[in-house]
């Protein structure tokens, strides 16, 4: 009864917290906010799915209306005012080229508030909120179902996502983001279930329900391909040993191709089918969402990828990505102070010494955790190591059609539950078993005065000061 009270208190402080962020930042304030909620309203508009140039002048100049209406031009990053999208963001002024999933689940508000575009935006947030929710019951599932013996862990995982700052702020704004990371966190849940107590029929229905979810919200979660194969290989590792024994091991390994080399022929032959049957629907996810090259997105091979300047814009992106993860809010002009990435740093290094220490441990057999635990932390460091190259490449991909250059910390909140959980792994190895809670709460306790610093001394001045 005590656990689930506290599992309550997080969840029903993921609400509130969720409900302040949103509060606080002016509507507009969020990523790509307008053009997400354009999408919105042309899906309402229209009354199907959407296409390049499916834009209509008067739903961007009644966004552009209450843009002014809520001063975005004194506190945004964007002090160009315009009469449309082109005007105000040259070069991406929309973001139709979206999977359609998330902004379909966005249609609700529209109906609710047909004639207060303010009101929508809010009711749309109040979504994101609640998407965000299903995030946290996510990591309080694995928490408790594989660190319930180790209560440090047990509380400490999704106690980290409440109290990350740009995670809550990030669930406060609208954007497909959100309903991904939802079915990628019940995915993987899923999957550390399976490890646990074997596949069951309601575990394998979650995983083709949630994956596709994922796959129609964002791009992002073709992280989930990766992933599902590594998933795999540790479940069979685990609850069919002999697989990997001896002449099995050949066999496993003959299937696996075969297995692969099928799905492969299969995607060809669907793809091949939709070029003949559904020639736009093929179009569009070649071109749009797995993002192949064609004559509006080029690829080119011959970009110097090891040189000093590639090398100097990787670092770039490292540095960026961990800022905004950290300490950057709205339309991420809201920084922390420069020593408090510092203290992110610090926080950062300590957790990732903690699992090399645990790493050594592993390898002397100087550990007290299970199999299915050890297979968990397994599959979140190839999950987080997976969704940061994937990040990357498709920065890589888009220097030959000159976007890019802004990989943001919120594209990593797809795998928030495997960052949380390596974090507090990592800390709580730093330390004797006795002292392990008290250092965690110390490390949690110092999430929640830089999320309370975030909120009151920097967001809040800022827009209202």
């Amino acid at each position: 009864m005590r656990d689930k009270r506290w599992w309550l208190l997080l969840i029903a402080l993921g609400l509130v917290r969720g409900l302040m962020y949103s509060a606080v930042i002016p509507p507009w304030q969020g990523p790509d906010e307008p053009q997400h909620f354009e999408y919105v309203r042309l899906l309402h508009e229209k009354r199907r799915l959407l296409q390049w140039g499916d834009n209509i002048p008067a739903v961007e100049q009644e966004i552009i209306a209450s843009m002014d209406q809520f001063d975005y031009w004194r506190t945004g990053r964007y002090v160009q005012l315009g009469a449309t999208f082109n005007e105000i963001w040259a070069g991406y002024a929309h973001d139709l080229q979206q999977p359609p999933l998330a902004y379909l689940l966005y249609l609700g508000p529209l109906l609710v508030a047909p004639n207060d575009i303010a009101l929508q935006l809010y009711l749309m947030r109040l979504l994101s909120i609640l998407l965000s929710l299903v995030v946290i019951v996510a990591a309080i599932v694995i928490a408790n179902k594989l660190w319930k013996t180790h209560s440090t862990l047990s509380w400490a995982i999704p106690a980290f996502i409440v109290f990350l700052p740009t995670y809550m702020a990030m669930s406060g704004m609208v954007n497909n983001d959100h309903l991904a990371e939802a079915a990628v966190s019940l995915v993987l849940a899923s999957w550390v279930l399976a490890f646990k107590q074997g596949l069951s029929i309601p575990l394998v229905s979650a995983l083709i329900v949630f994956s596709p979810i994922g796959l129609l919200a964002k791009r992002t979660a073709v992280v989930l391909l990766p992933v599902h194969m590594i998933a795999v290989v540790i479940y069979l590792r685990l609850h069919h040993p002999r697989l990997f024994s001896g002449r099995n091991v050949v066999l496993t390994l003959g299937v696996g191709v075969l297995v692969l080399t099928f799905v492969i022929w299969l995607g060809g032959t669907g793809l091949a089918w939709l070029s003949q049957r559904y020639p736009t629907v093929a179009e569009w996810l070649l071109k749009i969402y797995l993002f192949l090259p064609s004559k509006d997105f080029p690829l080119s091979l011959d970009h110097p990828y090891f040189s000093s300047e590639a090398r100097s814009l990787y670092v770039h992106y490292a540095r960026f990505l961990f800022e905004t993860f950290w300490g950057r809010f709205a339309l991420l002009q809201v920084r922390w102070p420069p020593g408090l990435y510092i203290l992110a740093l610090i926080l950062s290094l300590l957790a990732l010494t903690g699992l090399v220490l645990f790493g050594r441990r592993v390898m002397t057999n100087a550990h007290r955790l299970q199999r299915c635990q050890l297979a968990a932390l397994l599959f979140f460091t190839f999950s987080t190591v997976a969704m940061i190259a994937l990040v990357y490449a498709n920065e890589i991909r888009r220097w030959d059609i000159k976007w890019g250059g802004w990989p943001q910390g919120r594209y990593l909140f797809l795998t928030i539950v495997p960052i949380a959980t390596l974090f507090v792994q990592g800390w709580s190895e730093l330390v004797p078993q006795r002292h392990r809670t008290m250092w965690v709460a110390a490390l949690i306790g110092l999430l929640i005065v830089l999320d309370t610093f975030s909120i009151a001394f920097l967001i809040i001045p800022y827009f209202y000061g």
